[in-house]
């Protein structure tokens, strides 16, 4: 699966940890500074939970709650940048952005970290030792994706199988 698809689905799934309600359940407590608060009003705006879908106030709350440290925001203002949605593409600001939730021990940004470092964008060097580490700890918090992409990048290729063969 290229790059897009992995992280759009990343953003489609990682949506679901936001608790769900409507935008005016999270709006005031947003407005007076609470970063979990932040972050659920931009999941309504990035998904159209009980507001018109709107990836820049989406983008302007994630960042807001990013701010403040608040890792799942970062992850979701990561997917922001990798995407252009709401924010300028931006696949540096993004990776920075994956490092930072990362280190919260964030599933998510592990994942797409895992994913950068698999396909070499966001100015990083293509790495399949990196990308197997990332996917490691992000399966590790029993994310399936990051098993899967583990596993296939544990697996031999088929020219190293067929090598692997002739000494059995």
């Amino acid at each position: 699966m290229k790059l897009i698809g992995k992280l759009l689905l990343s953003a489609a799934l990682f949506g679901t940890v936001a608790l769900f309600g409507v935008a005016g359940d999270y709006e005031e407590n947003a407005e007076k500074g609470d970063s979990k608060a932040q972050y659920n009003l931009g999941v309504c705006y990035f998904k159209g939970d009980g507001v018109k879908q709107d990836f820049a106030k989406a983008a302007e709350w994630f960042k807001k709650s990013s701010d403040q440290g608040y890792g799942h925001a970062q992850c979701f203002l990561a997917l922001c940048y990798t995407f252009g949605k709401g924010v300028k593409q931006d696949h540096a600001e993004a990776l920075r952005l994956y490092r930072e939730a990362a280190k919260k021990d964030i599933a998510e940004a592990q994942y797409n970290l895992g994913v950068f470092y698999e396909t070499g964008k966001g100015g990083v060097t293509a790495d399949v030792e990196k990308a197997k580490e990332w996917y490691l700890k992000a399966a590790a918090k029993e994310h399936g994706r990051a098993k899967e992409a583990y596993t296939k990048l544990m697996q031999p290729k088929e020219n190293e199988r067929g090598n692997e063969n002739r000494f059995l």
